[in-house]
């Protein structure tokens, strides 16, 4: 089941290492988005609000933030060589 899958999920990867996402709209031809969000609130109920925030959106949020500075990223390196064109201009 959804909720078997999950729970042995965050057994062992732990709530820091999980990230919550959607197919909208994809997913509201069986329900509404408001439906899929109740069950994974309550997929969540067990956490705590500080993990259950890290699943919502801040795990997601700091991995998007590392990736930036990560100076190997090539978003990030191209920035840098933008920045240093218009410094040498």
């Amino acid at each position: 089941t959804t909720k078997a899958n999950f729970m042995l999920s965050l057994e062992l990867m732990g709530p820091n290492h999980m990230l919550w996402g959607s197919d909208w709209p994809v997913l509201t031809v069986t329900a509404a988005y408001s439906d899929w969000f109740d069950a994974t609130l309550d997929l969540l109920r067990g956490l705590n609000n500080e993990n259950r925030e890290r699943v919502l959106g801040e795990n997601a949020a700091a991995l998007y933030l590392r990736s930036e500075e990560d100076t190997d990223s090539p978003s990030r390196g191209a920035a840098a060589s933008h920045d240093k064109a218009q410094r040498d201009v």
